[in-house]
């Protein structure tokens, strides 16, 4: 292998997963911070000692440097994070993470037959920038439609997405502020989420968040989602509104009289797989409650404490990706592969690999069961 052979965005990449500023980097490898700059600018190559030393340090084999990195369709990214999380570091770790995912799933359609994408025709710019609140309602009716859920609760909301083709990681991610991206790779979408919450409820409204992006925002512009613009702040409202449509149906909320009190919300917390707050803004949305009555519920929910955590959100654990783990599960099943071979087709060191793909932990290194998957080989 040539020197001249490192990709430098490959460079880039391993330093921003890792939290590394380019002096940090410098210090582990014994260079200079002007050195690493040169590196990742392409204007100098490094030496197979330090190449040699990344790759052990970060548990990634040397070839991987070598190999091209991917971007998104038309570079967009829609990540869900919280308003003071505008660091560009965490936006860059998820972006990172996404496209590492796409790399390694790529290398198995080859031999994987993945589920057929099935979304309905996102609007075009124009028409998603100009989306009205009863529009957004109808792509999510549409979607409910198109994904035979009638108006009933949606379980194992991240098996439904997995399984109409969009493709789901979901990390612990030692990072506050940032609860997922997602974005679209050769016309098939994917998502990635962080673990960190440990909430089932929270949890799956940042997934369906995630998909009113896919659905409604997939021919924006990166210009049109700039952080802290107004543009941005309605795009981001969008989704959000989706979300609430699509996991907590009008039909459903207005065929029946209730009683809405913080106690009966307890109940359809559990019934519909979404949190108090989420019923709470719902309700007043579809115009069931009125707007002192919403302000009264919250006085009620702050007074008991709720805003931080809410009763049963450490009971359920939340939804597991499994498309990803069931890929390489029926390739070493069915498909002749060893676990090895698998590493060595992806180019990925194997922590990499089982944490994107939600694999238990050592699972290259141990002689973990498989389990039974309704994916079929090519």
């Amino acid at each position: 292998m040539e020197m001249s052979d490192i990709n430098p965005e490959r460079l880039i990449e391993i330093r921003a997963v890792n939290g590394l500023t380019q002096e940090e980097l410098a210090n582990i490898l014994g260079k200079s911070k002007g050195t690493i700059s040169k590196w990742e600018n392409g204007n100098a190559n490094p030496d197979i000692q330090s190449i040699a030393k990344l790759a052990d340090s970060f548990k990634m084999p040397i070839k991987w440097f070598t190999t091209s990195s991917i971007e998104s369709d038309n570079s967009l990214y829609q990540y869900r994070c919280s308003p003071s999380s505008t660091t560009k570091v965490i936006r860059d770790y998820a972006r990172i993470r996404l496209k590492w995912l796409r790399e390694i799933s790529s290398v198995f359609e080859e031999w994987v037959d993945f589920p057929d994408l099935n979304l309905p025709v996102a609007p075009s710019r124009l028409a998603a920038l100009n989306l009205d609140d009863l529009e957004i309602e109808q792509y999510a009716y549409r979607l409910r439609k198109l994904w035979e859920l009638g108006d009933r609760p949606i379980e194992d909301l991240t098996g439904i997405v997995e399984s109409n083709g969009i493709i789901v990681t979901r990390e612990p991610v030692g990072r506050e502020g940032m609860d997922g991206v997602s974005s679209w790779f050769s016309n098939r979408p994917y998502i990635w989420l962080v673990d960190n919450k440990n909430n089932y409820y929270r949890s799956r409204f940042d997934i369906a968040h995630e998909l009113g992006h896919l659905v409604l925002h997939k021919n924006l512009l990166c210009e049109d989602c700039e952080k802290n613009t107004a543009r941005y702040k309605e795009v981001e409202r969008q989704a959000h509104l989706f979300a609430a449509h699509f996991l907590m149906p009008r039909r459903a909320f207005t065929s029946s009289y209730r009683n809405i009190t913080l106690d009966n919300l307890l109940i359809e917390k559990k019934y519909w797989g979404v949190s108090v707050a989420a019923l709470i803004r719902q309700y007043h949305t579809l115009g069931i409650i009125s707007d002192e009555y919403k302000l009264r519920l919250h006085k009620n929910y702050s007074y008991r404490r709720w805003r931080k955590n809410e009763p049963f959100d450490d009971i359920t654990p939340p939804e597991k990706p499994r498309l990803m783990a069931n890929t390489i599960e029926l390739l070493l099943d069915e498909g002749g592969f060893e676990k090895t071979e698998i590493l060595n087709k992806t180019n990925y060191g194997d922590k990499e690999v089982e944490s994107l793909c939600a694999l238990p932990k050592g699972f290259f290194n141990n002689q973990i069961p498989t389990k039974t998957s309704s994916l079929k080989l090519l």
